[in-house]
C-alpha cells in the first residue's frame, strides 16, 4: 500500500507531526523515515508509533491532531487491505474462464459478443433474438461440460427487454434441459423457468406448450411444486385467447403420468372441470377428453 499516493500522503502529514512534537529533531524522524519506508502493513506502522512514542519521560506527549492523523491512516491501510483482500475471492475471478476446446475461440467469442446492445444498433436490431435461437444448438455442440462459457449469455438473454428473445428461450428452455441434464437444470435453468411463468402471455405461451417436456426432467419433489402454479395458466392477458386455455389441457393429459392420482384429484381435477365450462369448444372438447 507504500505506492499509493493518499497513503504517502498520509505517511509525510504523519512525519512533519512526529518531528514537530520530537525533542530530537535530528535522529528519531530520519529512523522513523527510514523504518517506515520498510514497512508495508499496518503492523509495521502501528510498531514505528510505538517505538517513537515509547521514549524518555520527557519527551512530550503527541497532541491530539497528531493522534486523529495516525489513526485516520491506519484506518486507511487497513481498509484497502480489506478491500484487496476481498478481491482476491471475487465471484468474478472464480468464475471458470470462457474457454473450450471443441470449436474455435474466436467463433465462440463472436456469437457471446452478440448479447452486446452496441451490436443491435450497428449490425442488426434483432441479433439477440438470433442469439438466442441458435443456444440450444451451441449448447449441444459445446457440451455440458462447457456450459460455464453460456451461462452468462443465457441469463443476458433471458432477461432481455425484448419480449421475443425471452420468448424464442421459452420455447426451447426444454430442449436445452435435456441437453443439461438435471443437475445443471435445476440450479440454472428452473430459475429462468419460474421467471417465463409470470412472464407476458407471449412468453408463457412457449414454456406451456412444453411443459410436461420440462417437468419430467425435474425431481418428483421439484416437479410437485409446480402442482400449486398450474391455476394460475387459466388467467391470462387476453380472456380471448381460448388458445391458451386449450394448450392448457392438452398438458394436462400429458402430466397426468407424472402425478399421483391424489395430486391429480387435489389440482389437476378442478383445473379440468373449469376448463370443461368454457365458453369455447374447442376447449370444452378437449377438456373432455382430460376428464
Amino acid at each position: 500500500h507504500m505506492d499509493d499516493p493518499d497513503v504517502k500522503a498520509q505517511v509525510e502529514v504523519l512525519s512533519a507531526a512526529l518531528r514537530a512534537s520530537s525533542l530530537d529533531p535530528q535522529e528519531e524522524p530520519t529512523a522513523s523515515m527510514g523504518k517506515l519506508s520498510n514497512c508495508q502493513n499496518e503492523v509495521c506502522i502501528e510498531d514505528q508509533l510505538n517505538c517513537t512514542l515509547i521514549q524518555d519521560d520527557t519527551v512530550p506527549l503527541i497532541n491530539d491532531a497528531v493522534e486523529d492523523i495516525v489513526e485516520s491512516t491506519l484506518r486507511y491501510i487497513h481498509n484497502d487491505s480489506d478491500l484487496n483482500t476481498n478481491s482476491c475471492f471475487s465471484p468474478e475471478e472464480e468464475k471458470k474462464p470462457k474457454i473450450q476446446d471443441v470449436v474455435p475461440q474466436a467463433l465462440l467469442d463472436q456469437y457471446l459478443s452478440m448479447t452486446d446492445p452496441s451490436r443491435a444498433q450497428t449490425v442488426d436490431t434483432e441479433i439477440a433474438k438470433h442469439c438466442a435461437y441458435s443456444l440450444p444448438g451451441v449448447a449441444l455442440t459445446l457440451g455440458r461440460q462447457n456450459w460455464h462459457c453460456l451461462k452468462d449469455t443465457y441469463e443476458t438473454l433471458a432477461s432481455d427487454m425484448q419480449w421475443k428473445v425471452r420468448r424464442t428461450l421459452a420455447f426451447s428452455i426444454h430442449e436445452l434441459a435435456v441437453i443439461l441434464g438435471d443437475q445443471l437444470t435445476a440450479g440454472d435453468l428452473v430459475p429462468v423457468f419460474n421467471g417465463f411463468l409470470k412472464d407476458l402471455d407471449e412468453v408463457r405461451i412457449g414454456v406451456l406448450k412444453h411443459l410436461h417436456d420440462f417437468l419430467k426432467l425435474l425431481h418428483p419433489d421439484k416437479r410437485r411444486e409446480y402442482l400449486y402454479q398450474l391455476q394460475e395458466f387459466l388467467v391470462t392477458d387476453n380472456s380471448r385467447n381460448w388458445r391458451f386455455r386449450a394448450e392448457l389441457a392438452e398438458q394436462l393429459i400429458l402430466l397426468l403420468d407424472l402425478y399421483s392420482p391424489r395430486d391429480i384429484y387435489d389440482y389437476l381435477r378442478p383445473i379440468a372441470l373449469n376448463l370443461c365450462a368454457d365458453k369455447v369448444s374447442s376447449v370444452r372438447w378437449i377438456s373432455y377428453k382430460l376428464v
